[in-house]
Formats: structure tokens, sequence, C-alpha cells
């Protein structure tokens, strides 16, 4: 594996000591040092963690049984930190990078994949943390975890502020292959980053992709967090996938989440995470 020195963003290093990000950076390494005593003292009673393949724990003790079986050692270096300022059920940060590490032989390393964290936190503690990374695009894990049942009802449309309207407009727009309208939203460069590490800069590059892996999809949406940034608004929505595959086969309750950034009423890019690897769907590595 890498050292650290070797791989640090800049983004680590330019945290508000005290904020709810440096919080979350403290958090994951005191995680990746394996000292579970002093990152239960940074959780709240019910905390609560989902990972890849709807994997769901209340006990780091499950959460490391867990990443046992998927690789042998994992650091994060984050290329950024989101924190909204005022959600309702507290603090919400973003951290979001690559993974490196070594694989389950302990020999084998790899570098470079995918992920996102979502905290939230309320007072000084985490109650909960939702992961989506590419590791099941790169072949970690078993790729064939059962979906949950229970779809959700389509219409359920979350979206308060004005940049999160235009995303739902636009995905929404997407899934309708009214590829004129979709293309009108967005702004000069536009590109977007998929699962695997797949990057498209119009919306013909990214339906053709889609193809290979599932036909009919949309997305029930959980959550639009809106956060304004420096270099513009970022609006993450997650939630679930629900569609076709290739062979017409129903799936539903894919977990997703979407990052965007909007500049001037335009999106200019797009970043997506989903589970669809850890559910049997193609692995697309890059």
């Amino acid at each position: 594996m890498a050292n650290l020195a070797d791989v640090i963003a800049d983004a680590e290093t330019t945290l508000t000591p005290g904020s709810a990000s440096n919080l979350v950076l403290t958090y994951l390494r005191t995680m990746e040092a394996r000292d579970l005593d002093a990152a239960k003292a940074m959780q709240a009673p019910d905390f609560h963690m989902v990972f890849p393949g709807d994997c769901h724990f209340d006990s780091l003790e499950g959460l490391i049984a867990y990443g046992k079986g998927r690789q042998g050692t994992a650091l994060k270096v984050f290329d950024r930190f989101d924190e909204t300022a005022d959600a309702a059920d507290g603090t919400v940060v973003y951290a979001w990078g690559t993974l490196y590490g070594k694989k389950i032989d302990m020999k084998t390393t790899y570098e470079g994949i995918r992920f996102v964290d979502r905290f939230v936190v309320q007072g000084g503690k985490f109650v909960s943390q939702n992961v989506w990374n590419d590791m099941g695009e790169h072949g970690f894990g078993p790729g064939d975890r059962p979906i949950p049942p229970n779809p959700p009802a389509r219409g359920d449309e979350t979206a308060t502020g004005a940049a999160s309207k235009l995303v739902l407009k636009y995905l929404r727009t997407m899934e309708a292959r009214d590829l004129d309208t979709a293309r009108a939203m967005l702004g000069s460069g536009f590109y977007t980053v998929f699962m695997g590490g797949h990057r498209f800069t119009t919306p013909e590059e990214l339906v053709a992709f889609q193809k290979g892996r599932s036909q009919n999809s949309w997305k029930a949406f959980q959550r639009f967090d809106e956060i304004d940034a420096g270099d513009g608004t970022v609006v993450f929505c997650f939630g679930t996938l629900q569609g076709e595959k290739p062979d017409g086969t129903p799936y539903q309750n894919v977990r997703y989440v979407d990052r965007f950034t909007l500049r001037d009423g335009k999106i200019v890019d797009q970043m997506v995470w989903n589970d669809m690897a850890e559910h049997g769907f193609a692995r697309t590595r890059v």
C-alpha cells in the first residue's frame, strides 16, 4: 500500500479544527487504526451504518467482519469534504475520494477506487454513516448480494431548494430520454463520472453505457442535500434504483448516491456511485 504521505490530498489539510468535517476525518483515521474504543466514544447510542450491498451494522465489530471479506487493509484519501450548514436532522458531511490498500491476500495492492461516505452529526456525535464505493465494480466482494424487497412508490419528490429542483428535473428528463432538454441544463465543460471511473461528456455517451447494465431505470429519492460551496452549489441526492436488467428481469431497491455541482443555473458535473455491482450487475471497472 502507498504511504499516506505519498497519496494524501489537500482536502485533509484545509479542514477547520472543531468542524464536523474535521470530526469525520478524525473518526475515519481512528477506524483505520482499529482503535475501536476511541471510535465508539464518538458515536451516538443509536449509531447505525449502511455499507455497499445494503449491509446494515450497529456495531463496529460487525463492520470489521464485513470488511475482512472484501479487503486486507484500506486507506481513504480525500478529494473533498462537503458539509451542510443547517440540515434539520443535524450536520451532514459528505467525504469522498479514493481508496488504497491491500487485498485479502495482504500482498496484492489496489488503489484509486472511488468512494463517498455520508455522516450525520448531532451534538458532536455520529448518528449515522452511509457508504457507497466502486469496490464491487473492481471485483471485491461476492457480487451476488440479495436485493431488498418492497420497492418504494414512485413520485416521492423531496427536492426543495432551487438547485435540488433542477437536479431532480434533469434526472427525470434523462429517465425519459429527452436528451435535447437534458443537454440544455448542462454548463460548458460538463462531465460525469460513473461507477468504475467511467467518464462521459454527453448524455448520449451515458445512455450508451447504461444500456449494457439496465433499462427503463428510475430513481426513488430518499434525500436531497444542498450545499453552498466556493465553487458553486453542490447537490447530493440518494435513494434507490428501480428498473429492468438487459434481459427484462425487474430489479428494485439498489442503493445509489449522486453528487452534482451547479453554477449560474447550469449543471457542470455529476458523480455517481451505486450498488449495482454488489447485486450481480455487470462489473465495469476502467
